[in-house]
């Protein structure tokens, strides 16, 4: 946002910073609530994915323009507030399934090696 509207964009941010402050935390919300999803068995995980991603954009977007965050004279602007929120959704998102995917896999070769111990026990 600074490199499209300048010095002025921070200037009106931190005069009216509460305000600021309650839509960064409405936004946070719109993109945690969702990931309780990711604990039902149903739907499939794409489209708790897709869901999570277009609850969270949506309020973002929502949020962002009631505070003037995105300019919307130009499409261009939009578009890109769309593709950085796009790449960063991607990115975090990304970067939990592979995490969760690793510990999945540390705690399968775990209870191998467990049940290996066992059987040999026998």
């Amino acid at each position: 946002l600074f490199f499209w509207q300048g010095k002025d964009l921070l200037l009106a941010i931190a005069e009216d910073f509460p305000k600021h402050a309650v839509g960064t935390i409405l936004v946070g919300i719109g993109y945690c609530f969702p990931a309780i999803l990711y604990e039902l068995e149903r739907p499939a995980l794409l489209l708790k994915a897709a869901i999570h991603f277009f609850v969270g954009t949506i309020t973002f977007f929502f949020v962002s323009t009631y505070l003037a965050w995105i300019p919307l004279q130009s499409s261009r602007h939009i578009i890109g507030e769309l593709f950085i929120s796009c790449a960063t959704f991607a990115a975090i998102w990304s970067g939990f399934y592979l995490l969760r995917r690793r510990e999945a896999k540390q705690i399968n070769n775990r209870l191998q090696e467990l049940e290996k111990q066992t059987e040999s026990k026998r």
